[in-house]
């Protein structure tokens, strides 16, 4: 929020919802008993957007959370939406600092938010298959 321009009293209120709505999801998803792969791509995409500095080296969470997710598929093929958003997060996470230097972007957490935005769905996918099979 700071590198967009604005008040470090208003990043610090973002970084709170953040923090906050990153916490209740993966409390959600772990108390709805989802399965493993599930989990725990939820776990470590939430975890890059619950902390406030992201440096290099927490980047490798990043790849953690990707695997979950494919995992979480079941050896089913991705849809080409999620290709193109794990090829993207792949590419853009490469050199986030610079990019962000360049662009007055900041790259990482909006990668960090698009692979939650990935892992809420493949929630939304689970609990859609639970339901139809107890149905």
């Amino acid at each position: 929020m700071l590198l967009l321009g604005g008040k470090s009293t208003t990043a610090f209120a973002v970084q709170t919802a953040a923090t906050l709505s990153a916490a209740l999801l993966v409390g959600f998803v772990w108390r709805c008993g989802y399965a493993l792969p599930t989990r725990a791509a939820t776990l470590a995409a939430a975890t890059l957007v619950a902390i406030p500095i992201i440096l290099i080296y927490d980047l490798a969470l990043a790849g953690i959370a990707v695997a979950w997710i494919v995992r979480a598929r079941g050896g089913d093929e991705l849809p080409i939406w999620e290709k193109a958003a794990m090829t993207m997060s792949f590419l853009l996470l490469l050199d986030p600092r610079d990019l962000a230097e360049v662009s007055h972007v900041p790259i990482a957490p909006l990668v960090m938010v698009l692979l939650v935005v990935v892992a809420i769905r493949i929630n939304g996918n689970e609990a859609r298959s639970t339901r139809l099979a107890i149905a």
